[in-house]
């Protein structure tokens, strides 16, 4: 999950440690665990930027630092709901079909 993250601060030139960003990606996920937003957007997004600003703050800005966070939120987003929806439509898996346990 981290690969996006990774991807983006190297393709733009930012040669960041490899284990900072992955813990920040632990952390955005951590912060996703008690979401305040629907889905964690905004949240979770400025503590993964504020976690790698903090560190490297003299190097890259902080706006830079979190659209690098927005887009892998995007990424990881579009992700799901393509992959989630083929297996929905692949599978043929309906809700009504599912038993109800009687206990």
């Amino acid at each position: 999950d981290a690969s996006i993250v990774i991807i983006f601060f190297y393709v733009l030139g930012y040669q960041l440690n490899i284990f900072l960003l992955i813990f920040a990606i632990i952390l955005t996920f951590f912060s996703k665990t008690f979401p305040i937003t629907p889905g964690g957007w905004g949240i979770s997004e400025n503590v993964g930027a504020a976690f790698i600003f903090f560190f490297y703050s003299l190097t890259i800005t902080f706006p830079e630092i979190l659209s690098i966070f927005i887009i892998d939120h995007l990424f990881r987003s579009a992700y799901l709901l393509f992959f989630g929806g083929y297996s929905i439509f692949h599978y043929n898996f309906s809700l009504k079909k599912i038993e109800p346990i009687n206990n």
